[in-house]
């Protein structure tokens, strides 16, 4: 008898993961069709168009990946810290390293939504994929060992 309850749980468990990975999914995907859909405004660029500055644009620019820096900082750290505090063993906890690669991972998807909102997307993306990846390359050899990174990198 008690396997068949362990049973009837573990797949009552699977079904519950993919069921809450389906609707954030389906959320994520309303989400980025509604950023994306809002970029092809076309009122919205008449206004830009008219009222063009250089200086306007950077610091619009810098406002945006500071505000995306900060909000995205305040949601992974106190989070990730909340978490160490129901873990037991010290395997099990979060490194300050690790959560820095995790914030730094989720800004990649921010890039991509206010990319959207860009005229030039080719360029924009281009240069944020390459700076992202190379930044993130160099988090990965900071959080792995030296002695593994060369194995890593070859398989």
């Amino acid at each position: 008898m008690h396997s068949l309850v362990m049973i009837m749980l573990m797949y009552y468990w699977m079904d519950h993961m993919h069921a809450f990975a389906t609707l954030s999914f389906i959320s994520e995907t309303f989400l980025f069709l509604y950023v994306g859909m809002d970029a092809l405004d076309i009122e919205k660029w008449k206004i830009v168009g008219q009222t063009y500055s250089p200086v306007k644009s950077i610091a619009l620019s810098s406002t945006i990946l500071a505000l995306v820096l900060v909000s995205r900082a305040a949601f992974v750290f106190p989070l990730s810290f909340l978490s160490n505090l129901t873990k037991k063993t010290p395997n099990g906890k979060i490194s300050f390293r690790q959560q820095v690669i995790v914030w730094w991972a989720g800004l990649m998807r921010g890039v991509v939504s206010i990319v959207l909102a860009y005229n030039k997307i080719n360029l924009v993306f281009g240069l944020s994929g390459l700076s992202f990846g190379l930044e993130l390359c160099y988090c990965f050899c900071f959080l792995y060992p030296f002695q593994n990174i060369g194995h890593f990198l070859l398989s």
